[in-house]
């Protein structure tokens, strides 16, 4: 059995932008991790958690859905007007508000879906993360624990501005306190804390 960690150095990983606005962690092993974590197995737990953070295959049709709906939304709303002239009043005004609701359903139904994916998908990343700590936090001599983090940037423009979430891969790495504990060397066994990891929200 094995006593309590104590950490000794943190090692922090950020997302890094990749292509067409995504980001993922890079799955080079930090010099700090060298001859702790092996490269390639590193590299394996990284790519664990970047394919749990990815967006599926539902949630990518859900967003070309919402953005036909809305540009169907945008051609309606010209087109209703432009043709008014050249038919009834029922016609072209039908027209022209589903132009003009269409979008708004779209982004309705993009809200309360994407909201639910969301989620879901942040509990898939946790119990990924929770499972590769698990795995390192019993390694010897050194072991390590994950988990994760994130810091909230609001970036301003005229419009507005808008909200941008950076994940952190924080791996805690640390020495245990102690001997170890050999069986047969006492009758009794004191109470020991097992090896544990955790997960920042």
């Amino acid at each position: 059995m094995l006593a309590p960690l104590a950490v000794q150095k943190t090692v922090v990983i950020s997302q890094k932008p990749k292509f067409f606005g995504s980001v993922e962690f890079p799955t080079d092993l930090p010099p700090e991790l060298t001859e702790i974590i092996d490269p390639y197995e590193f590299q394996q737990s990284i790519e664990n958690i970047n394919h749990a953070f990815r967006k599926t295959a539902v949630e990518l049709i859900i967003k070309i859905i919402f953005l036909l709906g809305i540009l169907i939304g945008v051609a309606l709303t010209i087109i209703g007007p432009l043709i008014a002239s050249k038919t009834e009043f029922a016609v072209w005004i039908s027209i022209l508000i589903v132009g003009l609701v269409l979008p708004l359903i779209c982004i309705f139904f993009k809200v309360c879906v994407f909201c639910f994916t969301d989620r879901a998908r942040m509990e898939k990343v946790k119990m990924v993360i929770n499972a590769e700590s698990m795995k390192y936090s019993t390694r010897r001599p050194i072991p390590t624990i994950w988990r994760l983090d994130l810091e909230t940037f609001h970036i301003s423009s005229t419009d507005g501005g808008t909200t941008r979430i950076v994940y952190y891969i924080i791996i805690d790495i640390g020495k245990r306190q102690g001997n170890e504990i050999r069986h047969g060397t006492s009758n009794r066994m004191p109470n020991l804390h097992e090896p544990v990891s955790y997960m920042g929200e």
